[in-house]
């Protein structure tokens, strides 16, 4: 990994670093302060968050922490985390703690949300959590196929009288 971070560093200064999930790594740490060694100025990272707080020192090396949240529900769709109500909470947890940690230790928090057909009111309160953390915000819409989801425009909750 060090010298993949290496060989990036000699044609980008930028490192955007995703998953699966970063912060199983053992040594991102590591790998994160090596980036900055290698020329790398900016470093953002993708995470779920439910291990941030379990490796804190992860946020010293960052400029941006995205978080992708696409609901506040305990009963969301997400499939995996539907099952764990448990780390729900813990999540919202840890992007409470990061936004607390933002000024403090030299990062932007960006939380993140993917639309899809039915969840237009579910973005719409996470941005608006967002904002009341101090936070920034960023959505996308769903593709299928590559393409924009063409379902997306259609849903009721998209229409110029019910948005916010």
């Amino acid at each position: 990994m060090k010298r993949i971070v290496e060989l990036l560093g000699e044609v980008s200064d930028v490192l955007y670093v995703t998953g699966g999930e970063p912060t199983m790594r053992s040594d991102l740490v590591e790998i994160l302060k090596h980036a900055r060694k290698s020329g790398i100025q900016y470093i953002a990272m993708n995470t779920n968050a439910l291990l941030l707080r379990d490796h804190t020192e992860i946020v010293d090396q960052l400029d941006n922490l995205v978080i992708s949240v696409d609901s506040l529900e305990v009963g969301r769709r997400d499939t995996v985390l539907a099952t764990q109500p448990e780390n729900i909470q813990k999540l919202l947890d840890n992007v409470r703690w990061a936004a607390t940690q933002q000024k403090a230790r030299g990062f932007t928090l960006t939380i993140t949300s993917v639309l899809t057909p039915g969840q237009i009111a579910d973005a719409r309160k996470v941005r608006d959590f967002t904002y009341e953390i101090g936070a920034q915000y960023s959505c996308q819409g769903i593709s299928v196929e590559r393409l924009p989801s063409t379902e997306l425009p259609k849903d009721p909750s998209t229409t110029p009288s019910s948005t916010s």
